[in-house]
């Protein structure tokens, strides 16, 4: 049996890119906190972020019983050519790490990406993202996802407001 893992690029990543603006004021926050399992196992964490000239970084680390784990993820977006990608690197307790990285561009009617995943174990993925305008308003979101064994797995969804 053949199992997909999602690949790591969201919908919401995508929807979220034009956001990133070259034009944006430069910004930089933290946040750190905790939390406690019902079993009574906690974990803390702290993330940074810095945007602006439209690019972001975000630098997440945490510590819980099995040790301590780091992600980072580093963005950009160009306004003007309507392109722009990003990766990302987690290492987890164990020392193992996995990355991803993806490219897209914005289109007439949508958006397109292209991008590569590595999993911790060091099986690798690729995929293509597509989200085209449909005629009511809603739009019609693609994912195609090959594994290493050229198997591949295409999900269509149709993405609509909420009150729509």
């Amino acid at each position: 049996m053949t199992t997909f893992k999602l690949f790591t690029l969201s919908a919401a990543t995508v929807l979220a890119l034009p956001l990133l603006s070259g034009a944006a004021e430069a910004r930089d926050w933290s946040k750190s906190g905790s939390v406690t399992n019902p079993k009574g196992n906690t974990m803390t964490w702290q993330k940074q972020k810095h945007t602006g000239d439209g690019q972001s970084t975000k630098t997440m680390t945490w510590q819980n019983k099995n040790g301590e784990g780091k992600s980072e993820a580093n963005r950009s977006w160009d306004k003007e050519s309507k392109t722009g990608g990003g990766s990302r690197s987690t290492t987890n307790a164990k020392g193992q790490t996995a990355t991803s990285s993806w490219n897209g561009e914005k289109t007439e009617d949508g958006y397109t990406s292209s991008g590569e995943r590595t999993g911790f174990h060091g099986k690798t993925q690729t995929g293509t993202t597509t989200i085209s305008k449909n005629d009511d308003g809603s739009k019609t979101m693609t994912r195609t996802m090959t594994n290493e064994q050229g198997q591949t797995r295409t999900v269509e969804r149709t993405l609509r407001r909420y009150n729509d």
